[in-house]
């Protein structure tokens, strides 16, 4: 009877993890659109306030902020891929490593 009534105390506790996580998620989501939401909101306010007063040195570190944005965008997904070949070998060395030790 214990063990009975630990597995269903376990089980809910598991179900309540998540509801909990899920609800977690979608807050960290709409966080994330929100925030996402403001930044341009603010980037965009920034050029026409740059466009109408004629702001030469505020329009070229925009320029050049969009240039090193796609630069590190650049970057993240070429690291992303590297990350990704590296992880393949590795999981291949671990499968023939654990094929050896069950050989022996």
């Amino acid at each position: 009877m214990p063990l009975v009534y630990n597995s269903r105390v376990l089980n809910e506790y598991h179900e309540l993890y998540e509801m909990q996580r899920h609800r977690l998620e979608e807050v960290v989501t709409q966080l994330t659109h929100d925030q996402e939401q403001w930044r341009r909101a603010s980037y965009d306010l920034s050029w026409r306030v740059a466009e109408e007063y004629d702001l030469q040195t505020l329009q070229r570190m925009q320029l050049n902020e969009k240039s090193w944005t796609k630069l590190a965008g650049h970057f993240a997904i070429l690291l992303s891929s590297k990350d990704a070949e590296q992880v393949k070998y590795i999981h291949s060395f671990f499968r023939s490593f654990l094929s050896l030790i069950s050989d022996t």
